[in-house]
């Protein structure tokens, strides 16, 4: 599949997967289009505006949630929330 001109075949893709996991891309704004459950890695304030609750869902899409770590711009702190939440994830699907 090509990935950069088949946009036909990605959200095909998209609409197989559980949840999608994406910084601020195409990828993330096609997903939440499409309703997908995504999440949203968010490492910057400038991406603040977009949240409308503490939940972190996002303006456009409310099936996309931001991902922050407890520091912004460390990518370490990151990483760490994400295994967090992929962790919860799991244990709740089984």
């Amino acid at each position: 599949m090509d990935q950069y001109n088949d946009l036909d075949g990605v959200a095909a893709l998209m609409a197989a997967l559980p949840l999608i996991v994406a910084p601020a891309t195409t990828v993330v704004e096609l997903a939440g289009a499409l309703g997908r459950p995504t999440w949203l890695l968010s490492n910057s304030s400038e991406l603040h505006w977009r949240k409308i609750n503490d939940t972190g869902t996002d303006v456009w899409h409310h099936s996309v949630t931001h991902v922050e770590g407890a520091v912004l711009g460390d990518k370490a702190s990151l990483v760490e929330a994400l295994v967090a939440r992929l962790k919860d994830w799991v244990a709740v699907r089984g």
